[in-house]
């Protein structure tokens, strides 16, 4: 089953992150299209291994959606943060396809006189990304005269002498800077399109959007994992085949994507929210229908955006009834209600086997769920809850890990 298409990778990694801060995106574009004019010009690496390293340079300030230094990276004048290169490299070493090339976005903002009596892996194209990330903001803010200039002005110092020759030789020759800030053309990353991603590639991405989402916020480190679990089990439950599976899978998996649009502050609320924030809350299936729309499989896309929908028609966002709502769009909106209830908060602990199935139960008899699947739910919950924690104990365990690697290499840094 084709769960995402090649030419659907880019496009929907930049609705999700534009759904947070468009800006930020399309910086990184940018910086992708200087990358490989760059790398292409200079001849250093060709095929899958170029467009993976010009991927990391599309991604390169992942991290700040976490470590929230966006306002200071759209600065021209900021050169000294890296708390969201730490993060960001953390990120994509572990939790994205791109672990190889990790290195790249952890020394970006470092001066490179602090960086070249040290044996480090991309060291160069790590210096070329701090150029062309400082280049970008520059040229938007406060346009360069005379771009040469600025650059030797740095030379062995932020930025090394070969970064900068192979920079301004690839300008000469390709007119990149003249392409986006003169003329302001729409450019391309063409090797986005000349090496395909395969099928695996894009399911791994899509992995790694889920992470992103998840990451942001401490208590829904283990939602999105859990609500998968609990999907593919109720659906396994519900003799499924495999190939109906996989489409659970990935709806539950991407169920919560237009939260990347929700401030933490709401996510994360220690309490009831206000009618207001509640609205914003629940914006997310809005967002999530257009990060979704057009680039995954239909089917997986209704199946992720009508989890809020209850039989009875008053959910949401489209207040759809019973006869308009599949079998596996009831078992992944169950499925997150169970989330919910086992998910322990900072304002109320986890509710117990009884609870969940009174609660359950309850809202099957008001005609909110399907009381088929949560009769299945409730008979079969502490398999369930079994299969639950055998999925997210490695999760849990790597965002310890993940958080305690981030705050060893920033104490590091501040030395």
């Amino acid at each position: 089953m084709k769960v995402i298409e090649h030419k659907h990778v880019i496009p929907i990694i930049r609705n999700t992150l534009n759904a947070l801060d468009a800006r930020l995106v399309d910086h990184g574009y940018r910086v992708a299209f200087l990358m490989e004019q760059t790398l292409c010009h200079a001849g250093l690496f060709k095929g899958k291994e170029l467009r993976d390293i010009v991927m990391t340079c599309f991604l390169h300030d992942i991290g700040a959606y976490k470590t929230e230094e966006i306002e200071q990276l759209i600065q021209f004048e900021t050169w000294d943060i890296y708390q969201h290169s730490v993060y960001g490299y953390l990120f994509l070493k572990n939790l994205s396809p791109l672990g190889p090339y990790a290195d790249i976005i952890l020394y970006h903002h470092i001066y490179y006189r602090k960086l070249r009596d040290h044996d480090i892996p991309y060291l160069l194209v790590s210096q070329l990304l701090s150029l062309c990330d400082r280049l970008d903001v520059y040229q938007l803010e406060k346009p360069l005269q005379n771009v040469e200039a600025f650059l030797r002005q740095f030379e062995e110092d932020y930025f090394s002498k070969e970064a900068i020759d192979l920079f301004l030789s690839a300008d000469a020759q390709c007119h990149m800077l003249d392409q986006l800030y003169v003329q302001h053309q729409e450019v391309k990353v063409a090797v986005f399109d000349e090496i395909p991603f395969t099928e695996s590639e894009g399911k791994a991405y899509l992995h790694m959007l889920s992470y992103a989402i998840d990451f942001r916020s401490e208590y829904m480190v283990a939602h999105t994992i859990t609500t998968t679990s609990v999907s593919t089990t109720l659906a396994a439950l519900c003799d499924y085949h495999p190939t109906e599976i996989e489409k659970v899978y990935y709806g539950a998996l991407l169920h919560d994507i237009g939260k990347v649009a929700i401030p933490v502050t709401i996510l994360d609320f220690p309490g009831r929210l206000s009618p207001q924030d509640m609205a914003v809350m629940q914006s997310h299936v809005t967002y999530s229908m257009k990060i979704l729309h057009g680039v995954v499989d239909e089917e997986i896309e209704h199946i992720a955006v009508r989890h809020h929908e209850k039989l009875n028609g008053k959910g949401y966002p489209l207040g759809l009834k019973e006869e308009a709502l599949t079998t596996s769009e009831r078992i992944v909106a169950i499925a997150d209600i169970i989330s919910a209830l086992i998910g322990k908060r900072s304002y109320k602990e986890a509710y117990d086997l009884e609870k969940i199935k009174e609660i359950l139960q309850e809202m099957a008899e008001g005609q909110y769920l399907d009381d088929r699947i949560v009769q299945i739910a409730c008979d079969n919950l502490p398999h369930i809850l079994q299969t639950v924690k055998r999925d997210c104990t490695p999760v849990i365990a790597m965002y310890q890990e993940i958080r305690c690697d981030y705050e060893h290499r920033i104490a590091q840094l501040d030395r």
